[in-house]
């Protein structure tokens, strides 16, 4: 959030500023700032656990094919609102998100087997 909206928002009643400031530092705010993810870290793993059966078996999947998995476990627990229906995938923030959640997923070029 702009630091603009910051001081706009506790312009009127409530909190200022300088105290939401001291909470921040002290860490006595214990709110978690950005947004949520959307699976839990139980759902999450059990797309790594599927990712990693790929990869096991040599058909490690590419970035498009992880976002269409994500999008179809979040139908299947009717979290539809989570992705775009339109595109049927997750999003590259997401994608993002989940990559840095789980620093034992990488992404790799492949190689050419033609030599």
């Amino acid at each position: 959030m702009p630091r603009n909206c910051v001081r706009k928002t506790l312009r009127g009643p409530g909190p200022k500023l300088i105290t939401l400031r001291q909470h921040l530092l002290s860490g006595k705010l214990k709110v978690p700032l950005g947004t949520q993810p959307i699976f839990t870290k139980e759902e999450e793993k059990k797309l790594i656990i599927h990712i990693k059966k790929l990869e096991k078996f040599g058909f490690a999947p590419e970035r498009k094919a992880v976002k269409e998995m994500a999008y179809q476990l979040a139908l299947k627990l009717d979290k539809k609102a989570a992705f775009s229906q339109a595109l049927g995938k997750a999003g590259d923030v997401w994608f993002t998100g989940f990559l840095k959640r789980n620093p034992q997923l990488s992404q790799r070029k492949s190689e050419g087997i033609w030599g």
